[in-house]
C-alpha cells in the first residue's frame, strides 16, 4: 500500500490529477487514463535505462559469464 501512495501522490502533485480538468465523466476517465499511461511510461523508461546502464558496466568492470541478451 505504502508504494501506491507515492504513485497517486506523484500523478497529483505532477501531473495536475488533484482536479479535473473537464466536468464531464467521460473526459475526466480519459485524462486520467492520459495520467496513468505517461507514469507507466515514465518508468519503463527509467527501467530500460538502468538496466542499459546495469549491462555497461557490469561488461566493463566484470569478468562474469552473465549476458544481457534480453535487452538486445
Amino acid at each position: 500500500m505504502y508504494k501506491m501512495e507515492g504513485l497517486i501522490s506523484e500523478a497529483k502533485n505532477q501531473h495536475c490529477l488533484n482536479r479535473a480538468k473537464y466536468r464531464v465523466l467521460i473526459k475526466t476517465q480519459i485524462q486520467a487514463y492520459m495520467v496513468v499511461s505517461v507514469l507507466n511510461i515514465k518508468r519503463l523508461v527509467t527501467f530500460f535505462i538502468v538496466s542499459f546502464i546495469y549491462m555497461i558496466i557490469s561488461q566493463l568492470f566484470n569478468n562474469s559469464k552473465v549476458r544481457f541478451n534480453y535487452l538486445l
